[in-house]
């Protein structure tokens, strides 16, 4: 399927924004967001209030998909299947692909060097066929959920869910777009998900699977846990995005003073999500605390088919719902807090809060955000094996620089060529070139004739 043909213009659902154009804020919401992630991978104890953010990418990541298909349909008047599926291609596997090569290159060094290794180290090197294959297939957050036994491409399950995602939200467009009640039912639908999977985890129901109780299986733990994997904070993006059709073009000055503060709200509201676990504060007696999530598996228990939690290794077990851990809560309010700041981005370019989000240096990050996400995790590793016996911050130092070296190249000879490549692909006669930020006349790139 190429193109899709569509019901007459008066039935369908016709987006009434302006083109997004280059949104500096959603770089530099990328460019914070993925040095909150890095710093998380190298202290996870410590940083369990971190875990939100992937919340913060899955909303703007909906948001920006669905408002240009959106844009796409009312410029074409049809949503081109083909050059959709073949930009998310291009954009998203060959570097993620190249970092599983990369990781099954060194699978093999271990295996034929006949490096000894014992404890966690060999359980991880002998888990990387298993990651990658899960990775490659874009099944990692069913094989190894969150909340689960994790692996060392465990970045990939975030990846795993939004290709899903992908797969799903062109058809889905080209059939709820083409009629107006279409899109209010399927608005209808995603709210009452939305509060079901908040309302789920708060009660410590962590999944679709029937039953309360903590269970690693591999055939069922996918979906015991896929709450954890926070499936609704896509459906928000995409609430987002329709929400911001309905919008008038241009804002009148009271809507964007509204728009405005409910952004800083809610970037305040997601601040104090972030700070809620970090255990530096609470060693310093830090006003709000909240245990983050169990990091052990002996702290977690199932008693009279529920789950049973000890906040720290040792100590007694209780009914989960007894403590605010945050992963009952902090993710709903992490995708329902950084809606607000997602559409002032998008509407309010020139409001104080998105051009801090959209200085210069958040930006250049949030560019190589995605070769940073993809990664990171393979740099931490190498760093950790030439650095066995370092301080904590020697380490922490050498790891985010050698994160940014092998993402820098991975960006500038993998993700830059393949940018390059999309725009042969676009389908409106306008297009956001990402490796400018500047929007271009299409049919200098495209095939079409």
């Amino acid at each position: 399927m190429t193109a899709a043909n569509q019901p007459s213009a008066r039935e369908a659902f016709v987006s009434a924004a302006p083109r997004l154009g280059f949104v500096g804020g959603f770089d530099g919401m990328r460019g914070i967001g993925v040095v909150i992630v890095l710093l998380g991978h190298i202290f996870p104890e410590q940083t369990d209030s971190f875990n939100p953010i992937v919340d913060v990418f899955f909303v703007i990541s909906a948001f920006l998909i669905v408002s240009l298909l959106m844009q796409e349909r009312r410029q074409n008047g049809a949503i081109d299947l083909r050059r959709f599926y073949t930009r998310r291609a291009l954009r998203l596997l060959p570097n993620s692909y190249a970092c599983m090569l990369a990781w099954l290159l060194i699978y093999g060094l271990v295996k034929v060097s006949g490096i000894t290794l014992d404890g966690d180290g060999l359980e991880q090197v002998n888990a990387i066929p298993g990651n990658v294959a899960a990775a490659a297939t874009y099944m990692y957050h069913l094989v190894y959920p969150i909340g689960g036994r994790s692996g060392p491409l465990v970045q990939f399950w975030s990846l795993a869910l939004e290709e899903q995602f992908y797969l799903v939200v062109g058809f889905a467009a080209v059939v709820v777009l083409a009629v107006k009640r279409r899109v209010w039912v399927v608005s209808a639908v995603m709210v009452a998900l939305i509060v079901w999977i908040g309302w789920s985890r708060w009660n410590v129901d962590l999944g679709p699977w029937p039953g309360k109780e903590y269970k690693l299986d591999i055939w069922t733990r996918g979906l015991r846990l896929l709450w954890m994997a926070r499936p609704d904070a896509l459906l928000i993006g995409v609430l987002l995005a329709f929400g911001n059709a309905r919008l008038p073009d241009p804002l009148s000055p009271r809507a964007k003073r509204i728009i405005t503060w409910s952004g800083t709200i809610g970037a305040v509201i997601a601040g104090l999500v972030l700070i809620s676990s970090l255990e530096v504060l609470h060693k310093r007696g830090f006003g709000f605390w909240v245990p983050g999530i169990p990091r052990d598996e002996s702290q977690v228990a199932n008693v009279n088919g529920e789950m049973w939690c000890a906040v720290e290794l040792g100590a007694p077990h209780r009914p989960c719902t007894d403590e605010l851990w945050i992963f009952r809560w902090g993710f709903s309010v992490m995708g329902l807090a950084i809606a607000p700041l997602t559409l002032c981005f998008a509407r309010c370019k020139d409001a104080w809060i998105s051009r801090v989000f959209s200085l210069r240096w958040f930006r250049k990050v949030g560019e190589m955000s995605y070769s940073l996400y993809v990664w990171h995790l393979l740099a931490f590793v190498l760093v950790a094996i030439v650095t066995d016996g370092m301080g904590t911050l020697p380490s922490a130092v050498l790891k985010l620089a050698a994160a940014f070296g092998v993402s820098w190249l991975a960006h500038r000879y993998i993700d830059r060529a393949v940018l390059g490549m999309k725009l042969r692909f676009s389908s409106e006669s306008v297009v956001l070139d990402r490796r400018t930020g500047q929007e271009v006349d299409a049919s200098e790139f495209t095939d079409k004739k």
